[in-house]
Formats: structure tokens, sequence, C-alpha cells
């Protein structure tokens, strides 16, 4: 079979009708154009996503990638992206790929549970602050532990007075970590070529290809070696002997980070997951080898969180949001049993936790409940993607990419050629960047930005760049 091997492309579509073998779409910038015919659940290129395929509904978009054309005409796309203006975050989608199973329902059930305030948590916050002030470590200025400590009790001091579990072992271990942190810092990341004075720390994209949002730990782009890392603070898989094992969420997120920078920015990166609880030299830095294949299934994890928020927001009545939390119980979420004991001390009683209050509930609560979940989704889902119609008001976060930047200056939502005049980003207290503005062009509206207003910046060398083609600074206006 003629795969079309050679130039791809990318088209953005409206599905009309589907089947188990080929979907019928028109292409969005060109409606009126005769119908596209696009090959599905091809072996080898698409098949991972069938399941993506078995909830479409009619008038659904579509991004399809790497799209080649066969010899009897159809479209045969290497990825398949469902409603790509809804961005769901990276870490997020990882977490629903689990040791003992893979299941979009975790998704739910995360957004649904209360925040956790536990060591692992802490210590993890701990080891991404001591790796982003070693990574800023200037010569003859040395970062020190306690120093490093003082600040991280400063910024939740809360969090570490309402903690069980706090005891002198967790604060051995947190030195540990920095210890194993500044080891690879100084031995591992030279070994391979990282420049580590050459990094971002934790620069965020938006990747509208891919659906996909996400902020990493460190991306070297300039240099010899270019890399992504992402830093980890829990126990690497057993055995801990093998340093080439990754765990299967952290596989995922890795995956994703590198196909997101693929998307935005061009190259393919090395990518590395960083066990700083790892305690042999040579045993932290670990690199993954994601398979097409293995992208592809989580891409279709992707598209089924996705069509999951979208039925529960399309019923007001609630039953869809009652349906899929019901479908969320262990007897459906793990897969893999291998580690009975495990499962029925960990993870079992979590899950069924999670569904006492609503089991113990009155039927009016209940409909309540749901009911107003559906709400809340309708209302996360607008406020993604936008609602029906070209009405720019309604647009919602999609609108810093679907929207012209003609569009956005008239309507007083962009402002272009900023320069900055004094860069105190560095400053720990008070970090910011002032910029001086461009002369003022009559012709737009006045701007609509305010004091306190978050706001997006990113780099502008031509008119091809936006939101999902740079790397994106968060802020808020001071």
């Amino acid at each position: 079979m003629n795969t079309g091997e050679g130039s791809t492309r990318a088209l953005r579509v409206i599905v009309e009708s589907w089947d188990g073998d080929r979907l019928r779409a028109r292409d969005e910038e060109h409606p009126d154009g005769a119908p596209l015919e696009v090959a599905c659940n091809v072996a080898g290129v698409n098949a991972e996503f069938n399941p993506t395929i078995t909830r479409l509904w009619q008038g659904c978009c579509l991004n399809l990638l790497r799209v080649t054309t066969r010899e009897d005409g159809l479209l045969l796309p290497g990825i398949i992206i469902l409603e790509p203006d809804y961005l769901v975050d990276i870490s997020s989608l990882s977490e629903c790929v689990k040791e003992h199973g893979i299941h979009p329902a975790y998704y739910l059930l995360a957004r649904l549970s209360p925040r956790e305030n536990t060591p692992a948590l802490l210590l993890g916050n701990a080891a991404n602050l001591f790796l982003d002030a070693l990574l800023g470590e200037r010569p003859g200025e040395p970062v020190s532990y306690p120093a490093t400590l003082e600040k991280l009790f400063r910024s939740s001091p809360l969090d570490f007075a309402t903690c069980p579990g706090i005891d002198p072992a967790f604060f051995r271990e947190m030195e540990a970590q920095f210890g194993h942190l500044r080891r690879v810092l100084d031995v591992a990341l030279p070994a391979r070529g990282i420049q580590r004075d050459r990094g971002l720390i934790e620069p965020s994209f938006m990747c509208r290809q891919l659906g996909l949002q996400g902020r990493l730990d460190f991306l070297q782009l300039e240099g010899e070696s270019p890399a992504v890392i992402e830093l980890k603070s829990g126990k690497p898989p057993f055995p801990g002997n093998n340093y080439s094992l990754v765990s299967p969420n952290h596989q995922a997120q890795a995956s994703l980070y590198q196909i997101v920078i693929q998307h935005v920015l061009g190259p393919s990166l090395p990518t590395y997951i960083l066990y700083s609880k790892s305690t042999a030299p040579g045993s932290n830095l670990r690199p993954i080898y994601p398979s097409p294949a293995e992208t592809r299934q989580v891409l279709d994890l992707r598209n089924q969180i996705v069509a999951t928020e979208r039925e529960i927001a399309a019923d007001p009545s609630g039953e869809k949001s009652r349906y899929h939390l019901e479908r969320a119980r262990p007897e459906n979420l793990i897969s893999n049993r291998q580690n009975e004991s495990f499962l029925q001390r960990y993870i079992i009683p979590r899950l069924t936790a999670f569904h006492d209050p609503l089991d113990d509930a009155s039927p009016l609560e209940k409909a309540y409940f749901h009911a107003f979940h559906a709400f809340l989704t309708r209302e996360h889902f607008l406020a993604k993607t936008g609602s029906p119609g070209n009405n720019p008001d309604r647009k919602g976060a999609a609108a810093a990419w679907r929207s012209p930047a003609a569009e956005k200056l008239q309507r007083g939502d962009m402002l272009l050629d900023l320069r900055v005049e004094r860069d105190d980003s560095t400053i720990e207290e008070s970090p910011s960047i002032t910029f001086r503005l461009p002369p003022r062009d009559n012709s737009c509206c006045p701007s609509n930005f305010r004091e306190g207003d978050i706001v997006m910046l990113h780099e502008r060398a031509d008119e091809r760049d936006n939101v999902p083609t740079r790397q994106v600074f968060r802020g808020f206006i001071q």
C-alpha cells in the first residue's frame, strides 16, 4: 500500500460522518469545497486513534497531522486531534497513564478531588525549587541548602505547618535530594554536553496543533547538545539497579513534551527524566525513547478526555456526569493486577474513598451534584474553546490564536513591538519586567489592558509568530 510517504501536511476539518475505517469531513478554511475522505484504523499509522473515532459527533473539529495521500485518493493522517482548541495540561494527561491501568477517567477524578497536602508533594515542590536555584547559581555565589530551605519555608509556611508526617527523616531526604541535584548539574549534565547556563527554566508552551499545554522543568535549545529535562522527586521504578527504567506516567509526560517542542519550535530534542531520589552516580538522568505508537496512544487518551468533557457539558440533566463517574471505579480503572497486595493497600482504598460521599448522598443531593457538575464543565469547556459562531467575544482562550492579529489590535487586545526597558525578573521578592510601549496608532481602539490583568507575552519576529509558535511567558500588569 502506498501511504504517500514524502511531503506531509496538516488539516483542520469539521466532521460530517464516519465509520470504523474512514470519515468524511470538510476543510474548515474551505467549507464549500468537496468533502474530504479520510482513512482511519490503519495499522502502524493511526489505528491507535480508533477509540477517538468511536466518540466523534457531527460538527466536531479535528486536527489531522502528518497527512499523506494514498493511491486511492484517501487522506491518511498519522495523528488525529479532537477539538484542538481545548488545551489539555500535559501533567494532568500523563497521570492517566499508570502501571495498573490507563484510563481517561483518572483526569476526571483528579479534577474533582480536593487538593492534598502530603510529604511527597512538599518534597516535589522542594526538589523543583532546589533545581531552579542550582540552575541559576552564579560563579562565586554558591547556592546553599540552608538558604534554599529557608526560601522554601517562606513560600509555603502553612503547607509545612499543617502537613502530617513531617519528621526528621523528611528533612534528611530533602537535603539528600539537594546533594543529588548538585551532583547531576556538576557532573551528569556536562558529561552529556548539556550546559545549564544556556538553558531555560520552566518555559511554557501552548500547542494548538496537538491540543496540549505544558511547562517544562528545563529546556536547552542552544549549544551542541540541546535537551529537555523533567524532574521527578519520587522513587524510580523497581528494580532500582536498572538505571534505564522510567515510570509509565513519566515516559508519557516526557514523550508529550518532546512532540510539543517538535511542533512548536521544530527540532526533536533528546528528553530525559531526572530522578532526584536516586543515590548512585549515573542513575539520576535517564533518557526516554518513546515509540510513535506509544505517543499516538497517549494522544488518543487526550482525545477521550476531551470527548468525556464535551459529553458531560452537553447534557444539562447531569446524566452523563453520573455515567462517567460511575465508570470511574476500581473494576474499570485497574487493568493490570500483577501486584494485588499493593493495589488493595494503596490504590483501591483511594479510588473507593472518592465515591463514598456520592454513594451516601440522597437522590436529591446526587441530582444536584451531577447537574451542577455539568454546568461547571460546560462553562469550563466554553472558556477554553469559545461558543459557536464568529462573535469575537465568544472565542474563549482560543482567541489567542484563532483571532487574526489585525482583529486583536483593532479591539485593543494586543500590543506589538514592546521593548524591554528594565529587566528585574531575577529579583526574588518582586520579579518584574518593564516594557517601553510603541508610539500609539490612532486607528486602533483604546487598549483593553488594565492593572492586575493576566497577560501572555511571546516573541514576534514576524507576522507568523503567535502564541502556539513561541515560548509563552505569563504575568500580570503592575
